[in-house]
């Protein structure tokens, strides 16, 4: 083989193993089961205390005003979620819904592993379209931080719809919790079935 065989050659092996790579990396891999969490967030301005399923949120040690529960891993049928907490003051709190996220290594990637909440009841303090029955005009929860029109129609566990999410498309409400008073929130959770892929490269873990 002549020397310029031998260069032909090389640079065509280099040339396909660069196109194999990018081609590989392209590929997005399966989420894991255990990422299709249902996550239910309080924050509010005073002190929080849990009582059951839930804890205080790790990236911020020292604080006592916000709180995080995970529901275990969710298959595509409608399961309970539950969790209670007490205020140490009258006050407000936020109510956050969202999922959890996979972070793809191999192409340093954010994949969102959808899930849905339905049915939200609350003991001990006042939600409104706990249900997510209400929209507004341009497709919007009424009464809910709705930034991306969560509402899914895809057989909800009751009435038209129940809403899709994961870790970065949260929907929020804000209660008024009374200082010592036991507050119970309940919801139907699953795994969404429709897990069409959003992929970000940006960081937000929490």
């Amino acid at each position: 083989m002549s020397t310029r065989q031998t260069i032909n050659t090389v640079a065509a092996a280099m040339i396909l193993a660069i196109s194999l790579g990018a081609e590989s990396k392209k590929e997005i891999g399966a989420i894991p089961d255990n990422y299709f969490r249902a996550r239910i967030d309080i924050e509010s301005k005073n002190d929080l205390q849990p009582v059951n399923n839930c804890r205080y949120a790790p990236w911020k040690p020292g604080k006592r005003t916000y709180l995080l529960s995970e529901s275990f891993s969710l298959k595509e049928q409608w399961e309970d979620f539950k969790i209670s907490f007490v205020s140490d003051a009258d006050s407000s709190a936020s109510i956050k819904l969202m999922g959890a996220v996979y972070t793809d290594k191999q192409n340093r990637q954010r994949l969102a592993p959808w899930i849905e909440f339905d049915d939200i009841r609350i003991r001990g303090a006042d939600l409104t379209n706990g249900d997510f029955e209400l929209l507004d005009k341009k497709g919007f929860l009424k009464a809910w931080r709705d930034p991306a029109k969560s509402a899914t129609g895809t057989t909800p566990f009751k009435g038209k719809y129940a809403v899709r999410l994961w870790h970065d498309q949260r929907v929020a409400q804000d209660i008024q919790v009374k200082k010592g008073q036991v507050i119970t929130i309940t919801a139907k959770v699953r795994k969404s079935p429709l897990q069409d892929q959003v992929i970000l490269n940006k960081e937000n873990n929490h």
